[in-house]
């Protein structure tokens, strides 16, 4: 009887080792599991994020450039409204070019004269000169320009 039951014993601890056993690789299969998706969770999280920060980089470096183009148009504007101010008698004119860019980006300029013959000047005459201030505005189918003339309130 006692090697029956030593059997049995040893086929007891076989059954719980191998029970055991089956345990331990599924236990081991769910956290390779888990890993994997961490994984590719963290893949796919680091990919969305730079792809996001690229376009949001190549955006920027375009929104810069077209600023940058405009700026130089803008200065070249102004320098040659001074200049042609300077030739037709209104030496010394403060010029001020202001924009406004909206969301779309659509740009209105607003091109602001001083002078002080210009004060002295018919509203006509004002007129006239704001129409040949006009020639000078680049062209720009994202913009519109006004001209006015400053004129202090007596």
């Amino acid at each position: 009887m006692r090697k029956y039951s030593q059997t049995r014993e040893n086929r007891d601890v076989r059954r719980n080792g191998r029970e055991s056993a089956r345990m331990m690789r599924r236990k081991h299969s769910f956290e390779k599991l888990a890993a994997y998706v961490a994984v590719t969770l963290l893949i796919v999280l680091l990919g969305t994020y730079f792809y996001s920060m690229t376009a949001k980089s190549l955006q920027a470096r375009r929104n810069a450039e077209v600023e940058s183009s405009y700026a130089a148009l803008e200065q070249d504007m102004v320098k040659a409204v001074r200049g042609y101010l300077n030739r037709t008698g209104f030496k010394n004119s403060g010029v001020m070019l202001t924009r406004m860019v909206d969301g779309e980006g659509y740009r209105q300029y607003k091109l602001t004269v001083h002078h002080s013959k210009i004060d002295e000047m018919e509203d006509g005459e004002r007129e006239l000169l704001a129409e040949s201030l006009s020639q000078f505005a680049f062209v720009d189918s994202m913009c519109d320009f006004r001209y006015e003339f400053f004129v202090p309130k007596q």
